[in-house]
């Protein structure tokens, strides 16, 4: 269809649909939405969302491009965070 790549993709369900966007060529950002909006609402909001989630991946990949370990790991203490963020002491 003359497309080099796809950025985005979208799922219509019956009830609940999915849109999938590219954030720097390596993670995928997962919008959930039902029936109270629109594709066209959610893309115009995922728009910038992706440009600025795409700074802030781009310049984590590049600081540890070189194969260097962050100083501080990145899922370090994540198990608490997630036991916070969906209650569970």
């Amino acid at each position: 269809i003359g497309e080099p790549e796809f950025a985005s993709l979208f799922h219509q369900g019956e009830k609940e649909s999915m849109y999938l966007a590219d954030v720097s060529r390596r993670v995928i950002l997962v919008v959930l939405f039902d029936q109270r909006t629109t594709v066209g609402l959610v893309r115009l909001r995922v728009k910038q969302t992706v440009l600025d989630l795409s700074k802030v991946f781009d310049e984590l990949f590049s600081r540890y491009a070189d194969g260097r370990q962050p100083q501080r790991p990145l899922l370090e203490g994540a198990d608490d965070e997630i036991d916070k963020l969906f209650g569970d002491s």
